[in-house]
């Protein structure tokens, strides 16, 4: 009896390890695109690690899990719309050790673009 509860707590330990250690490893990067243009590619980069998204419609999103930031450094986007125009910028900080780092672009227009963080 005592071996069967000993085992389940160490296999509850187990995934609980594993679960929270994706989220060290792993953050994720959504692009909302609230614009009336589709939006056809969106690059994102960040320390050592770069993230393409591509065929944004109108009013819709795209999500993708990416590794983790390994140096310090900023995000950098580039936008590109079905028009041909495109838009680059960056915003925000990152370093080595953030826990579930979330990237969100919100594309107003091809001239408003902001960005928001969510530990």
């Amino acid at each position: 009896m005592i071996k069967k509860i000993v085992f389940t707590l160490f296999a509850a330990l187990c995934l609980f390890v594993a679960y929270y250690g994706y989220y060290l490893l792993y953050w994720s990067t959504e692009v909302t695109n609230l614009s009336a243009q589709k939006i056809t590619q969106v690059t994102v980069n960040l320390p050592g690690e770069e993230v393409v998204l591509t065929d944004i419609e109108p009013l819709s999103s795209v999500h993708v899990t990416h590794r983790a930031a390994d140096a310090d450094g900023g995000y950098h986007y580039h936008i590109t719309f079905a028009s041909g125009a495109s838009v680059e910028g960056g915003c925000g900080y990152v370093t080595p050790g953030l826990f579930d780092e979330k990237l969100t672009l919100i594309v107003n227009s091809p001239l408003q673009i902001s960005c928001e963080f969510t530990p």
